[in-house]
């Protein structure tokens, strides 16, 4: 039996058979063969994409919750991305710490302190006055989604606001 060339993709099967961690070349070869056969096969790669989406909810539901867990300003982020880009609405990239260095932490609707070491998430017990960044124009009234129409606010503040517009001169 002859082995196959490491740096090919028949060279990263050989390794896989052999039941080892196959070579950086040959997995980088392998890399460029599955992507060429995904740009040649789009729809057969939308559709295999979408029966093992369809087949694997639960795998997917537990990567989503373990990335949310990891990941909360980038995952905080993305959702408010894509609210914003629904709507037509722009969006700019800026985090909650971005928002605190420009316009302080107290609470931009009732003026008092901000509890920084509360939670932010309304599930958990204590959040009422904890940090939830609130938008002037509100999205669904086709604000933007950018440091210029955000402001630092409690959660609870925030809430009974709903999507209403609000002075900042309190």
């Amino acid at each position: 039996m002859t082995l196959a060339k490491c740096g090919t993709p028949s060279g990263y099967v050989t390794h896989k058979n052999a039941k080892e961690d196959a070579c950086e070349e040959c997995r980088e070869a392998k890399r460029i063969k599955s992507k060429l056969w995904r740009q040649k096969n789009a729809e057969k790669d939308k559709i295999s994409k979408r029966n093992w989406a369809a087949k694997n909810k639960d795998k997917i539901r537990l990567k989503n919750a373990r990335y949310k867990i990891a990941n909360p300003e980038k995952f905080s982020e993305s959702k408010r991305r894509r609210r914003a880009l629904e709507r037509g609405n722009s969006h700019e990239p800026y985090s909650a710490k971005q928002v605190l260095e420009t316009y302080g932490s107290d609470c931009h609707l009732c003026g008092l302190k901000i509890d920084l070491d509360a939670p932010r998430t309304a599930s958990i017990k204590g959040y009422e006055l904890g940090l939830q960044v609130d938008h002037l124009i509100p999205l669904a009234k086709g604000g933007s989604d950018n440091l210029e129409n955000v402001r630092p606010s409690h959660a609870i503040c925030n809430m009974r606001k709903g999507a209403r517009y609000e002075s900042t001169s309190k």
